[in-house]
């Protein structure tokens, strides 16, 4: 600690250059908390989805199924449940808080389809007998501070009432979790029969069926027997496993892990280059109080790490920043576009965080190695003659 006043006077030697230095360093790893979040977040989607379930939406332009579907696709021999599965997209109190309320067969979604959401079973008993109830994530209730019994007023922007209204009102009747990944406790569960029922338009239509197979390993055969089912009608279905069919709908965006990597890489080069010259050119002007350091006995070893530790503090302190600014950031931009996507649960893993320590030790370590050494290795007569 008692050399740290001679790194952080050298570190503000040159006040402008430092500044735009962890100004470019924060960016950057603001950018990669961002960017990561959204690759490596993804996986954390993908281990509670599951190919014993599988996801039927219309084979022609996603076009709604009838709800006649539902008995038909029941009888297929390895189906256990199908619930059928229409959104209601609204916003809450604010429109930035958009709210998905899921209409569903309430029974079989907790029963059979989803049995690692956890609910008590009373809960379910309740939404048979609320025509309106509700069961939402505890993500979204700790968010809004949502408690049984609480009312949940939408504007719904997708879906109107038979009187032509775009409010819907729903009551809380449970909260529901996922122990094996709580941030993906986000959604609001209501009964399809009551939208079904309520709505001016689209009245007996299905956005989606849900089905759980019996046997994972029969998924695909599940699969192709439900779309044979259809293939001579003019409600055509398009079957396949969850985790197929979210990979679908990410694959219409290209390849994002490519994309995404390929903008981080670049931003992280860019930081290298642009740190290791900020670190030469500070050690250059140095030079002759560097040899006079040295000739008041200064260690080699000690301008060595003197060097490094300036370095280091720098991308430390400046990626800490970014890093910091991406998880203020990121929860809420996913608060507000997820919904639409069915991401609002998606959150910055804390192996980014572990990751972006590390990227910002190794940046600081190849930056300021080189210079570290030309410090230590600095000849005193030639460096109080280059005064």
């Amino acid at each position: 600690m008692k050399y740290f006043p001679l790194v952080w006077a050298a570190l503000w030697r040159r006040k402008l250059r430092t500044w735009f230095t962890i100004i470019s360093v924060v960016i950057a790893f603001f950018l990669f908390g961002m960017l990561q979040g959204v690759n490596l977040g993804l996986d954390s989607l993908f281990n509670i989805l599951s190919t014993e379930r599988l996801r039927s939406s219309g084979r022609i332009n996603n076009n709604q199924m009838p709800l006649a579907h539902l008995q038909q696709m029941k009888a297929v021999p390895g189906v256990k449940a199908v619930t059928p599965l229409t959104p209601v997209i609204g916003t809450y109190q604010e429109p930035g808080n958009v709210v998905l309320a899921l209409g569903i067969d309430i029974d079989a979604w907790f029963n059979d389809i989803y049995p690692t959401m956890e609910m008590p079973k009373e809960n379910v008993v309740a939404m048979q007998r609320t025509r309106n109830g509700v069961v939402v994530g505890k993500a979204s209730a700790d968010r809004y501070g949502w408690h049984t019994g609480d009312h949940i007023p939408l504007q719904a922007l997708n879906v109107k009432q038979m009187d032509g209204s775009s409010a819907w009102d729903f009551e809380i009747v449970g909260i529901y979790d996922i122990p094996r990944a709580p941030q993906w406790a986000t959604n609001v569960l209501a009964n399809y029969d009551y939208i079904n029922e309520a709505r001016l338009n689209g009245k007996n239509l299905v956005q989606q069926y849900i089905t759980r197979v019996d046997d994972p390993a029969n998924y695909q055969k599940v699969a192709t027997a439900i779309d044979e089912l259809f293939a001579n009608s003019a409600n055509q279905t398009m079957t396949m496993s969850e985790q197929d069919f979210v990979r679908t709908l990410l694959a219409q965006l290209g390849n994002i892990s490519y994309l995404l990597n390929g903008v981080v890489g670049a931003v992280l080069f860019t930081l290298l280059f642009l740190t290791a010259n900020t670190m030469t050119l500070s050690v250059r002007e140095r030079i002759p109080e560097l040899a006079a350091l040295k000739t008041i006995g200064f260690s080699d070893r000690v301008l060595l790490a003197t060097v490094l530790v300036e370095v280091f503090v720098l991308c430390g302190v400046a990626g800490g920043l970014g890093l910091g600014a991406s998880a203020v950031v990121f929860p809420k931009l996913m608060n507000t576009l997820g919904p639409y996507v069915g991401l609002e649960g998606l959150r910055i893993p804390v192996k980014v965080y572990l990751l972006g320590g590390g990227i910002a030790a190794l940046v600081a370590l190849v930056s300021g190695l080189p210079p570290a050494l030309r410090a230590m290795r600095l000849n005193i007569v030639d460096g109080l003659v280059s005064r």
